[in-house]
């Protein structure tokens, strides 16, 4: 049963990236006008400028090998998934893979999130996330490999985007595990340190982006046939202050888009509180209901100065699932009381927990947005609808559709 369970895994994680890529390539039509494009179009040909270093690699790469920037962006895109779904199975194949682990591996939050909204979809965020999974994964022998392994991820994870900085503390959680697990300490002149390198991160990416000469950046296009301006899409971002940013997200918040998120995150973080506990001899601090809590807590300012809400949770649920793995991994979780819990529910409660919870809804990417209904049947459906039209009988299905939508 337990082989099934991981061929099953396996098979799983060989589709996904498929289907990513699939959406990828296709996406290639849209270049470079679409959002996720122009993110990665942002580069240093004008000066230093905050997420800046994925469009200059692609840059590099273009001149290189003298590939399409479109086909360059597509690569590195591409690249990005890779990493994510080969750390996240190097994670979960040394795990046993029980009812719990189906919740949340299905959850649309967590693997098949840019799939059900194909806007996040070859977005930066999938370096975030996947940079943090090869910061959790790797084995450190000492603690001060782990805080210089640290500063070079947290480096350029930044530097792809700067919305790693409001993921310090999960950076900080994994470094406070695995010293303590090295049966070591964090002293003051580590903090001291740790401190330091955000205040200057903080710093190149609030200060010094101001200078950056935005026109000279996106004039270096021109000799690729690229027509955009310093307004185009995510580019538009760069200039604007945290305050006016900040400002907008404000006006743009609701009741409806409050309640909205609660909801989701009630149901993406309920799993971990109703089926887990840690060992009793870890530190009290990493109690699963606190650690659950204050990453909840953290995701306030975020939501108070991002505007793609979605994105938000999307990269805050993996980041907080990869912990609680490495937590499972270093046996800090009591598997009995796990077990306990699993056994206990019937098997009508199981489906009711299943459906609630993977099946019903997902959030779109903005604050303003509606809510996702049947996210599984949305990425079936669009990818049924982009197969079909890349086939011979695309004329033929709209001319059906056509007249379905006459007679009814």
């Amino acid at each position: 049963m337990y082989l099934k369970k991981i061929l099953r895994m396996r098979i799983l994680i060989l589709i996904l990236p498929i289907l990513f890529f699939f959406h990828l390539f296709l996406q290639t039509n849209f270049f470079p006008y679409k959002y996720v494009y122009t993110e990665w179009l942002i580069s240093y040909e004008g000066g230093f400028v905050k997420r800046g270093l994925g469009g200059q690699i692609i840059l590099e790469i273009t001149k290189i090998f003298k590939l399409k920037l479109e086909y360059a962006t597509l690569i590195i895109q591409t690249l990005g998934y890779f990493l994510y779904f080969f750390f996240f199975y190097q994670f979960v194949k040394k795990i046993k893979i029980n009812f719990f682990w189906y919740l949340i591996i299905f959850t649309p939050l967590l693997l098949v999130y840019p799939l059900v909204v194909l806007e996040a979809l070859g977005r930066k965020d999938i370096f975030i996330i996947s940079f943090f999974l090869i910061f959790t994964f790797l084995k450190q022998k000492s603690k001060h490999e782990i805080i210089y392994n640290f500063f070079i991820i947290f480096f350029i994870s930044t530097l792809i985007h700067e919305i790693t900085i409001f993921y310090i503390f999960h950076y900080l959680l994994v470094i406070f595990l695995k010293i303590n697990l090295l049966k070591e300490k964090i002293n003051i002149k580590n903090i001291f340190y740790i401190l330091i390198f955000l205040f200057f991160l903080i710093f190149i990416n609030i200060h010094l982006s101001k200078f950056v000469d935005l026109d000279k950046m996106v004039s270096t296009y021109a000799e690729y046939n690229i027509e955009i301006t310093t307004q185009s899409g995510a580019i538009s971002w760069l200039k604007p202050s945290f305050a006016s940013i900040m400002q907008g997200t404000l006006n743009a918040i609701t009741l409806k888009s409050i309640f909205n998120y609660l909801i989701i995150y009630f149901l993406a973080f309920s799993p971990f509180i109703f089926f887990l506990k840690t060992k009793k001899n870890f530190n009290k601090y990493l109690n699963i209901k606190f650690i659950t809590f204050a990453s909840f807590l953290l995701l306030i300012p975020m939501h108070l100065l991002i505007y793609d809400w979605g994105r938000v949770a999307y990269i805050s649920i993996n980041f907080f699932t990869i912990i609680i793995i490495l937590m499972f991994q270093n046996k800090m979780i009591d598997e009995n009381f796990l077990n306990y819990k699993i056994n206990v529910l019937s098997l009508k409660r199981k489906n009711i927990f299943l459906i609630l919870l993977c099946f019903i809804i997902c959030p779109k990417l903005l604050v303003t947005d509606n809510l996702v209904k049947a996210p599984y049947i949305k990425i079936i459906s669009k990818t049924l609808k982009e197969i079909i039209k890349l086939t011979k009988y695309e004329h033929d299905f709209r001319s059906f559709n056509n007249e379905l939508k006459i007679k009814f």
